[in-house]
């Protein structure tokens, strides 16, 4: 109760942050307004769906699909807003009471957000891929209504799933393999794996036995993120697209 508590009360300083934003531009005023108000209405829905995580496998690893509103968000704001949500999004769970003893540590918690923010960008970089294949652009709703709305066809849908489970594990694996692995196994001594190969004390580890703890412990949420988070962002832009028009 307390989060949503919370998050309520960011809510609505973030819609009197928006109202009480004058200028003396009228229509400048409009469309600042009009853009701060969905920027925090969505980081807001994007911080609530989080907090429904799906438990995958391993111990302490979950799946969420915030990333399907950040998806909405660039429908609606465009690539440059979207980023602002991410951001925010990360910015308000950093303050928010932690659920588990390992959110407890500020660094690990703080960490945690740089992977989310990440994860975002991996999946957004896999949808804006699949738009320049598909040649599908567009203006953002909230700036030009769509003249026409069109259903998905079954080959975006796979390549931009296929594309988003590859590039997001891909470049989790990456990521976890030079930072995140390293810092967990040495206690903060080694920021990097650089430096840890380097340690006489983890002379017993190497680069492929840490990518191959990474992919047991995250690669399957990773592609289950890639798959699912577009392929529902992509059933419901249609809807969402015939909505506004």
């Amino acid at each position: 109760m307390q989060y949503f508590l919370i998050i309520a009360i960011i809510a609505l300083l973030g819609q009197l942050l928006v109202f009480n934003n004058t200028t003396s531009d009228l229509k400048k005023e409009t469309m600042t307004t009009k853009q701060m108000m969905y920027v925090v209405n969505m980081s807001v829905i994007a911080i609530v769906v989080g907090f429904f995580e799906v438990p995958i496998g391993i111990i302490g690893v979950k799946l969420d699909f915030s990333e399907v509103v950040i998806l909405i968000s660039i429908l609606m704001l465009g690539y440059k807003n979207a980023s602002l949500v991410i951001i925010l999004r990360s910015l308000v769970r950093f303050f928010l009471p932690s659920k588990t003893a390992m959110e407890a540590d500020y660094i690990w918690k703080f960490l945690g957000e740089v992977i989310a923010i990440l994860a975002s960008y991996l999946i957004i970089l896999s949808y804006y891929i699949t738009t320049v294949i598909f040649k599908k652009k567009q203006k953002p709703l909230i700036y030009a209504l769509p003249t026409n709305v069109k259903k998905t066809s079954i080959s975006e849908f796979i390549t931009c799933s296929l594309l988003s489970s590859i590039i997001l594990t891909i470049g989790m694996t990456v990521f976890h393999t030079i930072i995140t692995m390293p810092m967990f196994m040495s206690g903060y001594s080694h920021l990097t794996i650089f430096s840890l190969l380097r340690d006489p004390k983890y002379s017993s580890e190497s680069v492929l036995s840490i990518v191959k703890t990474i992919i047991i412990m995250f690669g399957l949420v990773n592609i289950i993120k890639g798959i699912i988070s577009p392929a529902l962002f992509l059933i419901i832009k249609p809807k969402i697209e015939s909505v506004v028009k």
